[in-house]
């Protein structure tokens, strides 16, 4: 053992990372060479040999690091989808939540993950615990709550642009409805806002509600969303304002992937070719 460390005193950290990675390189299926690996390594490094060779595999990258965006929900598939163009790109993303309930160093298996896929991205995190010891470089972490409108306005200014808000917080439909009215204004025009587990959205415990006319949920905002995407066809009501900034509203199992942008195609209900009449409908001509 006295070759490692006068190896790595000589080499440096990261040269001597970047020497352990080459060698193991070939050997990542072989299951003796893994526990090997694994035990001259140690157990993070292990997990980031292994995270660098599946780095464009989201699913993988999700089991690797122990977020349940895989596994516990089928969400990577769907990521992989909507940000595939984000890939080798500089943006800042954002994530409400950041896991490990109340102990200070546990946590942030997401945000790692999101890290190794996302090799020039800045990732930012806000959870209500102090999460500090879990920062590392382009991880940057802030305490407070995703209820608190004067916190979230605070963090949107210090990140500057936010390019991905994923909301993963306390999935409490009015923290939900509060994270979202204050920060996807700050989103940029092209930018995506995501929202997982909208299944809390029909249970009581997070302030959901079973009713299909319920106004005060996560999925009550995203179906008021999906009429706002068609404010140009409004003709007797006033449409919801927030419409002109959404482009496309995207609805799978408990996840929703809004993406901002400037919505003015033109409506077709007020286009010449058709005629309203409160007493005969709509007449072609």
């Amino acid at each position: 053992m006295w070759i490692k460390r006068l190896a790595k005193s000589m080499l440096g950290p990261k040269y001597w990372d970047n020497l352990r990675l080459w060698f193991y390189r070939n050997n990542l299926n072989d299951g003796k060479m893994q526990d090997i690996a694994r035990v001259i390594l140690g157990p993070k490094c292990w997990i980031e040999l292994r995270a660098w060779f599946y780095r464009n595999n989201l699913t993988t990258l999700a089991f690797l690091y122990g977020t349940d965006k895989a596994g516990g929900h089928s969400y990577t598939q769907h990521y992989e989808r909507h940000f595939a163009y984000l890939r080798k790109r500089h943006f800042n993303l954002l994530e409400i939540g950041v896991g490990g309930g109340e102990y200070t160093g546990k946590g942030g298996n997401s945000l790692r993950m999101w890290k190794k896929y996302f090799p020039k991205a800045n990732i930012f995190s806000i959870d209500c615990f102090d999460k500090s010891a879990l920062q590392e470089s382009r991880i940057t972490i802030y305490q407070g709550s995703q209820n608190d409108t004067k916190f979230l306005n605070s963090i949107a200014s210090k990140i500057g642009r936010v390019d991905v808000i994923i909301d993963d917080g306390s999935h409490i439909n009015e923290h939900v409805l509060t994270s979202f009215s204050v920060l996807f204004p700050h989103l940029t025009d092209g930018g995506m806002y995501v929202i997982e587990d909208t299944h809390t959205a029909y249970d009581e415990r997070f302030g959901g509600s079973e009713k299909s006319n319920a106004t005060d949920t996560s999925m009550a905002l995203v179906k008021s969303l999906l009429d706002a995407l068609n404010w140009e066809e409004f003709v007797k009501t006033s449409p919801p304002e927030i419409g002109r900034d959404i482009v496309s509203v995207c609805c799978y199992h408990n996840l929703v992937f809004i993406r901002k942008g400037q919505n003015e195609e033109g409506g077709h209900n007020h286009r010449k070719h058709k005629i309203y009449s409160e007493t005969e409908g709509v007449k072609k001509i």
